[in-house]
């Protein structure tokens, strides 16, 4: 079995190492080795063991809110690109009754 710094080690290598390589891991394994790490920490008392608890439990919050903040943008911008689409729509229906209003206007000058 490992020894508590070569855990923290581990830890560290798989979550800063996905960054540099700039592969996506899957927000669920981050949050799970994020979680193994905290029960890691829980499980060893000492003051430096509970600063790093601490800096775990902030990372998965921050995880936590980057992933709302994310679910958050994705609606908004669902919501725009609907809006959009609604807007494209009623321009094509205004520029479709302004031609055909145009045409109507013409015939009648065309009778007088």
């Amino acid at each position: 079995m490992l020894d508590f710094n070569a855990k923290i080690g581990y830890y560290k290598n798989i979550l800063i190492g996905a960054v540099k390589r700039k592969q996506e891991m899957e927000e669920p394994k981050i949050e799970d080795k994020l979680n193994e790490l905290l029960k890691e920490f829980d499980a060893v008392a000492g003051p430096e063991e509970q600063k790093l608890a601490s800096l775990a439990r902030q990372a998965s919050d921050n995880c936590k809110k980057l992933r709302k903040s994310m679910d958050s943008l994705q609606e908004s911008l669902d919501y725009l690109r609907l809006c959009i689409k609604y807007q494209l729509f009623d321009l094509e229906a205004t520029r479709r009754e302004n031609k055909h209003l145009r045409n109507l206007l013409e015939k009648k000058k065309e009778e007088e």
